[in-house]
């Protein structure tokens, strides 16, 4: 979550702009849907957008429809590392009842920044980014969607699966990490030997040293002077 600007802060305030926020989602490959709702999208883009003001935006040759929004509370972590924005938006027509659902587990790229409108000329004169992430959780309740982008930062607090062992940690002999021409229903005794035998050691998905460092004194620096004692 980024801050918003000083700058914008003062023009909003001094009466002349109209603060505008903006959701852009990327909808890559889903053609299907892009010529279905063809009216959302110019012919090269694969981005939609929307604005919550009552005026269509063009910026950055993408056009942003105007479309209630109401905002929650952004949720952080302790560290700060993760963070994620839910609001609601209006889905008279249905189009996010559709592209949500014809998405399945796939999670497309969401921004949401503040714009800011002049009150003359109506057009959008700034544009702030203060959110980006993908598209995690969504509902949809009546004529309304609900949406929840989580931070792109977010796999930084994924607890990894793989761990440091010294056999293999590949859990399918033959498969894509292990890479060797298996014949159907032979075994691996999960050993580097095994890997060395089957010329098949450059895959070999374990830490073989671990072993070496049981029991031994690890220390960073210098070496110390009682490292026997």
């Amino acid at each position: 979550m980024k801050p918003i600007d000083q700058a914008a802060i003062t023009e909003i305030q001094g009466g002349m702009y109209i603060p505008t926020i903006l959701f852009k989602l990327e909808l890559t490959d889903e053609i299907s849907l892009i010529q279905k709702y063809q009216y959302f999208f110019n012919d090269t883009s694969t981005i939609v957008g929307f604005n919550d003001s009552s005026v269509d935006i063009y910026y950055d040759d993408i056009h942003y429809f105007p479309r209630g929004m109401s905002f929650d509370d952004v949720k952080m972590s302790n560290n700060t590392a993760i963070a994620e924005m839910s609001f609601k938006i209006d889905d008279i027509d249905h189009f996010f009842l559709e592209v949500l659902g014809e998405r399945g587990n796939t999670q497309p790229k969401c921004e949401i920044s503040l714009g800011l409108i002049d009150k003359v000329t109506w057009q959008l004169i700034s544009l702030s980014s203060l959110f980006y992430g993908y598209l995690n959780v969504w509902s949809i309740e009546s004529n309304s969607a609900s949406i929840t982008i989580a931070s792109d930062k977010a796999a930084w607090n994924l607890e990894p699966t793989a761990k440091y062992s010294p056999s293999c940690r590949w859990r399918i002999y033959g498969g894509t990490e292990c890479g060797y021409d298996a014949v159907p229903g032979t075994l691996c005794g999960r050993t580097y030997q095994d890997c060395l035998s089957r010329n098949n050691q450059a895959n070999f998905g374990g830490f073989r040293w671990l072993p070496s460092l049981q029991n031994k004194k690890i220390w960073w620096g210098t070496v110390p002077t009682n490292i026997d004692e």
